[in-house]
């Protein structure tokens, strides 16, 4: 634990050592202020965190302002956790550098007001002023069991990565609100995002593909519910979508928007519902069905 860099009067504070942390509650409404940071060769498990903060965070690339900051070759386990965020450009939690992190039976939430000038477009019609989650670098997740929210532009956001690999087991995701429409989870270069047996509601693109090749996603008994396309890939260079296991994909629109792209879709004993009937729009694509 570094003291000159701690204000341990900001939390009720339970158990703190330097591979455990359990029963702390860090409430605070100071923009940029980071709850907990981890970083370096660390063994860190945490239990029973509560994490309430308000206030806009001014890069949340780095996670200035992040609830947690796992960086270096930090391993963390977060269990039985609440991270509540209201503010503009905060994460949650951003995971960066060499750092695995686990989260079980954890709720991660982002829900911001409003700012001017606030909208990622980048011709696709994104909107919103946060991210929930920011997986960058040469990071690894896993959410077991696990809550994911947010209000914004996206749920769990991957940028400024080099190999990043997240999978989802029995977690519930949603994307909503007046501002939100977005992304569950952004898949980009070289970076794997895989949902298992998980339920995902999104006013947008429930994934969103801008991978490079050994990079894409995978839908496995899931249920997918989209309030635009089921998935859009846009500028994806040979990334790998797959759909199977019993999964169920309903969408507004298309079930697939490919804009500019070379993707693989596989498909396998799944059932896709678009709403306007069509399942893929496409300008460049290979689909792969075996029923």
């Amino acid at each position: 634990i570094d003291a000159d860099k701690s204000i341990l009067e900001m939390a009720v504070v339970g158990t703190v050592t330097p591979t455990h942390i359990s029963d702390v509650r860090i409430s605070t409404n100071e923009d940029d202020f980071v709850g907990i940071a981890i970083d370096g060769d660390s063994y860190v498990q945490i239990d029973n965190l509560e994490i309430e903060m308000e206030g806009d965070g001014s890069n949340d690339f780095i996670g200035v302002g992040a609830g947690v900051i796992a960086h270096g070759t930090s391993v963390v386990t977060i269990n039985d956790s609440s991270i509540h965020l209201r503010g503009v450009t905060r994460c949650t939690v951003q995971a960066g550098g060499d750092a695995s992190v686990t989260l079980n039976n954890t709720e991660i939430v982002n829900l911001s007001p409003p700012s001017d000038g606030m909208s990622p477009n980048w011709c696709m019609g994104i909107s919103g002023t946060n991210r929930s989650f920011q997986i960058a670098e040469n990071s690894t997740v896993t959410f077991n069991d696990c809550l994911l929210m947010s209000n914004g532009w996206g749920v769990i956001s991957v940028d400024g990565n080099v190999k990043n690999r997240v999978t989802f087991n029995n977690c519930d995701m949603h994307l909503s609100g007046t501002r939100a429409r977005g992304y569950g989870a952004y898949c980009i270069g070289d970076c794997t995002i895989d949902f298992k047996d998980s339920r995902i509601k999104v006013n947008g693109f429930p994934i969103l593909m801008t991978s490079e090749e050994h990079g894409g996603g995978s839908f496995s008994n899931c249920q997918v519910d989209s309030g635009v396309f089921g998935m859009l890939a846009f500028r994806d260079d040979g990334g790998l979508l797959t759909v199977d296991k019993g999964t169920v994909i309903k969408s507004r629109n298309s079930t697939f928007c490919i804009k500019g792209s070379a993707t693989t879709i596989n498909i396998d004993n799944a059932v896709l519902l678009p709403g306007n009937g069509t399942i893929i729009d496409r300008k460049s694509t290979r689909l792969n069905s075996s029923h």
